[in-house]
């Protein structure tokens, strides 16, 4: 998650600073869990998207390209995914999908005990 919020804060850099915006959201769907990463900046180009998760692809003039290649590996570890959605100059949204946690069963109500410490 960190890495797409960097990711899209860098997005932003050439914006103006009213327009720069980051939504950070998720929500259950069914018996998955999706995170979601948009922001307002000039969105990635179809040629970039193709290859955007592969390691060591980066457009940044710092860095080694592969925080998109971890965060699909971990969301693959844990059965899921990560998608990006991007328009140019309409931002991009990347959205990961794992399995939400099986719901606990309720605690089992346990006896009180003695106010003179006996149960």
């Amino acid at each position: 998650v960190t890495n797409l919020i960097l990711n899209a804060k860098d997005a932003l850099l050439d914006l103006p600073p009213e327009q720069r915006q980051i939504v950070v959201s998720s929500e259950q769907r069914g018996e998955r869990v999706c995170l979601s990463v948009s922001d307002s900046g000039a969105g990635v180009a179809a040629e970039v998207r193709e290859r955007i998760f592969e390691p060591f692809f980066t457009t940044k003039a710092v860095g080694v390209g592969l925080g998109l290649a971890l965060a699909r590996r971990i969301a693959s570890a844990h059965a899921g995914s990560i998608t990006v959605e991007s328009q140019p100059e309409q931002g991009s949204r990347f959205l990961v999908t794992i399995p939400a946690a099986p719901s606990a069963p309720p605690a089992s109500p346990q006896p009180a005990a003695a106010a003179d410490g006996r149960s």
